[in-house]
Formats: C-alpha cells, sequence, structure tokens
C-alpha cells in the first residue's frame, strides 16, 4: 500500500490503501506494439488484479496504446490512475475521451501560462513526472487530478519533487534509458544507477516524483537536433517547475526529498566542508527548493 509522508487535511475523504504492482524494469520494457489486445487486457488484468472481458470499448481503449507503439511500462502508467475506478466493463467507453480531455486542459493550462514574452501564471505543474510503480516518465496530464483546498487547486498528494546538487562533470555519466523514452540522455553519477535511485525512493515512500534529469528535458550534446524542443520547453518550464517544491496542502507544506551529496550518492554525516562547491547546503538554487525546510533525506 501507499503511505503519505506528511499529514493528509483531507484524510477523512480519502482512501490509499492501494497494493499497486512495481513493474520490474524486464517486465515495463516489454514491447506492445504486435501484441493483440486480448494479450494486452491479460496482462492488464494480471496487474490490476481484475477480470474485465474484451468489450468492444476496452478493445478501442487497448487498441490506441498498441497503435501507439508503447510498451507495457507506459500502458500501465497511463492506465493506473484510471483502472481501479472502474467496475463496469462498460465504462471503459468512455475512457479514452476523458484521457484526451485531460490532455487537452494540460495544453490550454501552459498555453495560458505565456503571453509574448511574460510567464502570467507560475502555478505550473512539471511537464513530466516520473511513475516509480511504472518506472516510466509520463506527462502530467497522465495523472489524476488534484484536490481542491479552500477553493485553490493543488498538485496530487501522491507527487513529491526530489532535490538533489549536480556533481562535477567528470563525476558525471550521460545514460540513454527506457525509462524517459529514450528522449535525452540522463546525466547521473557514476557511482549509481536509476534502478537504485528508484529503489530508494520507493522505499522512502513515494509513488511519483519531479527528479529534474529525468522530467525536465536536458540539453543533450548526442542530440543536437532536439534543442530546438528543449529551447521551446524550457521558455515555460524553467521559470516555473519551482511550484512542485513550493506546494502545500492546506497549512502543511510537503517534503522535499533531498539528496545532500549528490543524485543517488550515501549521505555523509558530519560538517559540510565550505570548499566543496557540489555540497548541496553550498548551492543556492538548491536552498531555494525547500523554502520550508520539510525534508525528507535521500541517500
Amino acid at each position: 500500500g501507499y503511505t503519505l509522508p506528511f499529514s493528509d487535511p483531507l484524510a477523512s475523504n480519502r482512501t490509499y490503501d492501494r497494493a499497486w504492482t512495481v513493474l520490474p524494469s524486464k517486465v515495463a520494457n516489454i514491447e506492445c506494439g504486435r501484441m493483440k489486445p486480448v494479450t494486452l487486457l491479460s496482462w492488464m488484468n494480471r496487474l490490476f488484479d481484475t477480470h474485465f472481458n474484451l468489450a468492444p470499448g476496452l478493445k478501442a481503449c487497448l487498441a490506441d496504446f498498441i497503435d501507439d507503439g508503447c510498451d507495457l511500462g507506459q500502458v500501465y502508467g497511463y492506465l493506473r490512475p484510471w483502472w481501479p475506478g472502474i467496475r463496469r466493463v462498460k465504462e471503459f467507453d468512455t475512457l479514452p475521451a476523458a484521457m484526451r480531455k485531460r490532455k487537452q486542459e494540460d495544453y490550454d493550462l501552459r498555453s495560458a501560462a505565456v503571453t509574448g514574452n511574460r510567464i502570467i501564471d507560475s502555478h505550473i505543474p512539471p511537464r513530466r513526472v516520473w511513475d516509480l510503480y511504472a518506472n516510466r516518465v509520463l506527462p502530467f496530464h497522465a495523472l489524476t487530478p488534484g484536490t481542491t483546498l479552500q477553493g485553490e487547486p493543488c498538485l496530487p498528494l501522491n507527487l513529491l519533487a526530489v532535490s538533489h546538487s549536480w556533481l562535477a562533470a567528470s563525476d558525471r555519466q550521460s545514460v540513454l534509458t527506457t525509462i524517459n523514452g529514450k528522449a535525452w540522455h540522463v546525466p547521473i553519477s557514476r557511482e549509481t544507477t536509476l534502478s537504485d535511485i528508484r529503489n530508494e525512493l520507493l522505499i522512502l515512500g513515494a509513488e511519483y516524483v519531479f527528479l529534474d534529469v529525468l522530467c525536465l528535458r536536458q540539453r543533450d550534446e548526442l542530440r543536437p537536433e532536439a534543442e530546438g524542443i528543449r529551447k521551446r520547453e524550457w521558455r515555460l518550464d524553467i521559470p516555473t517547475f519551482g511550484y512542485v517544491y513550493n506546494e502545500s496542502v492546506g497549512s502543511v507544506f510537503k517534503p522535499i526529498i533531498v539528496y545532500f551529496n549528490g543524485l543517488g550518492i550515501p549521505f555523509r554525516d558530519g560538517p559540510v566542508d565550505p570548499n566543496d562547491r557540489f555540497h548541496w547546503f553550498n548551492r543556492v538554487w538548491t536552498l531555494q527548493e525547500t523554502p520550508q525546510m520539510n525534508i525528507i533525506v535521500g541517500g
């Protein structure tokens, strides 16, 4: 089940004891492009512990993922917020339209946030998040919408942010991974792997996380043709991604998972070396990410 690592003011109205399946990477990587809908359905029934039959609406829904060339991790990630709430197979008839509506709403929100060269709304959720259970980076619109507190929308309660200081270039490697669809090379420490980082984040109680190296398009020297896409995204993403670090639930600020010695690097107890320019406490940028200092220590 999932346990929130902070007090939830809506606890009386929400249930979190969901026994989600955490996909092993080899399962998440299974390609669905050549599957038949009945085969994909058998996987979903197994993962969600359901017994739906292949009714026309469900068949059409699954066929869309197959036609898009998704892998099993992506399908599981996209369907996870919706599938457990479906009680009758007939409800799948309207699911594709509901998902398209969420996608359009997300597009409209981002489009309306920029006028000319000016950001007019800084309360913009991250463009992508890492679904730790599906082990896939998904667009934000794939998540369950956030709740509303005192008339103000908030981010989903099960979305946490990760703060870390970057290491020296000589201590980093660039990794091409299916987690983000191989959209760009991910810079991480040579001392760790994305699998190790995922495992620890799961142990810390996270379900969805915003991790910049995976969710914010990076400069990719090995793919210069993608620079145009990065610049277009960064026009909005860089000025607004701080919102995910400063989100509160009522009067309680959600905690930030902090790696003080570098992403995935073991925590080193003891005084901070003022000459270590890569330590979290010596970086002004990272200090801005945790104004309330409500921290879960990583590493």
